[in-house]
């Protein structure tokens, strides 16, 4: 049986019509951030190409399920589609070095010419695709300009910006969205180790994509130690500001999942504000440049190499409040961080 996948309803739906109707194209880019499903995604339509039932007829008169058969057990396709082992099924892994290397491609590619052995067509499956060297992607190219007949390529990218622009011109792009908070939810409570409170703090932290689960999991202590500074900060404490810069600026190997954390409370936080009305307009403008500002801080800090209390001090304090006025705008509150740039 396929691994359920939970989330992107309608571009999987779009994709079945396309496949029941026989209008597939020969080449598809499934494009979006790590740790949503995109991978799974991709196997649910390799395995309907090669199901040997999908799109006909049972003899009730209803037509199999698009991800192929409900079970493998009168299928040969899905049978061998299921362990990993069908010989026309292609997926080759690009963080792997050795599979993903020029000599393995080419040969690869080269096959292709050649009849199915068991399936009517074929699939290839690049998955990390933007991790392609140009040699493998201009030879992947080349095929693509003549694609051999009854052969479906399918890239998976979490950046396809870093795929060549020719490559990209002979894909046919689906974008897949972040999960929601729900969706995060539904997936983690099928692992019957987390506990309803991991649950649910990881499901905030995750931020909408599941990539690297266990590293994730290890940061939810200092997931609520965050949460609760930057909270007090929002309410004024520059002592907590002065605290937290001086605290994180420690280490700088664990600064980039830090800002990550601070910036996924901060935006929650924001949106929770916004809703609340004019009650909170001050303190929400306060975190929109709060958040804007540390997008700009990473720059400054893993780019520029400036000295991290520094930076850490100035847009604490000014979410703390205490010196709003030079930061009422996202343009100031930039203008400032240049400024300790230029310094």
């Amino acid at each position: 049986m396929p691994e359920e996948i939970v989330g992107h309803r309608t571009q999987r739906d779009v994709l079945s019509r396309l496949f029941h109707q026989g209008k597939l194209p020969s080449t598809i880019l499934l494009a979006g951030p790590g740790g949503i499903g995109k991978s799974l995604a991709a196997k649910e339509l390799a395995r309907s190409l090669v199901c040997e039932h999908s799109g006909s007829q049972s003899q009730s008169g209803s037509r199999s399920e698009y991800g192929g058969c409900t079970t493998s057990a009168t299928c040969h396709g899905c049978r061998v589609f299921d362990a990993s082992n069908h010989p026309d099924v292609h997926w080759v892994s690009v963080a792997d070095k050795e599979l993903a290397s020029v000599e393995s491609c080419r040969e690869l590619l080269f096959s292709l010419h050649l009849a199915p052995l068991s399936a009517k067509v074929r699939v290839v499956v690049f998955d990390q695709a933007e991790r392609l060297t140009l040699a493998v992607a201009n030879t992947l190219l080349k095929i693509l300009e003549e694609p051999p007949a009854n052969t479906y390529f399918i890239l998976v990218a979490s950046n396809a910006s870093r795929l060549p622009p020719t490559l990209l011109s002979r894909c046919q792009i689906w974008f897949f969205d972040v999960l929601t908070v729900a969706q995060i939810k539904e997936i983690l409570s099928r692992q019957d180790t987390l506990s309803s409170e991991e649950i649910n703090a990881l499901a905030l932290i995750a931020d909408g994509a599941l990539e690297d689960l266990d590293q994730i999991r290890a940061h939810i202590g200092e997931w609520q130690r965050l949460c609760s500074a930057i909270d007090e900060i929002i309410g004024g404490s520059r002592a907590q500001a002065a605290l937290l810069a001086s605290e994180l600026s420690k280490s700088k190997d664990s600064l980039p999942t830090a800002l990550k954390l601070i910036r996924i409370h901060a935006r929650q936080r924001l949106l929770q504000y916004a809703h609340e009305g004019a009650s909170r307009r001050e303190v929400s403008s306060r975190l929109s440049v709060f958040v804007t500002n540390l997008m700009s801080a990473e720059y400054f800090l893993f780019e520029r190499n400036l000295a991290p209390v520094s930076v850490l001090s100035v847009i604490f304090d000014a979410l703390a409040g205490q010196s709003y006025a030079a930061f009422t705008s996202v343009t100031n509150s930039a203008t400032v961080l240049s400024r300790i740039a230029a310094s």
